[in-house]
């Protein structure tokens, strides 16, 4: 039953070592650390980079904050907001 609870990558992956006798549940295991610590590790040196290349190009900044400022406004509460201002808070009560 937990198995429905996986992800897809994961319960593909399952599958596939399932059907390799050669592989032991601890031969399973690490194999799934294994992609787990890759997916971290390659985390935070990819969004660097995409931020790095993003600011090297001004036409990229001023779409993003076209894109991002015509989204803030649409929500309630926003609706007067310029670009540079700082954003309104609300309380949770």
């Amino acid at each position: 039953e937990r198995k429905s609870e996986a992800c897809m990558v994961v319960r593909n992956r399952h599958d596939l070592f399932s059907n390799h006798a050669e592989m032991s549940d601890m031969d399973t295991g690490r194999a799934h650390g294994t992609l787990v610590w890759a997916s971290q590790a390659n985390t935070l040196p990819a969004a660097f980079w995409a931020v790095v290349h993003t600011h090297q190009d001004a036409h990229v900044i001023d779409a993003l904050r076209k894109e991002i400022s015509s989204v803030i406004r649409s929500k309630k509460g926003f609706e007067s907001w310029k670009l540079g201002e700082a954003l309104p808070t609300f309380s949770v009560d």
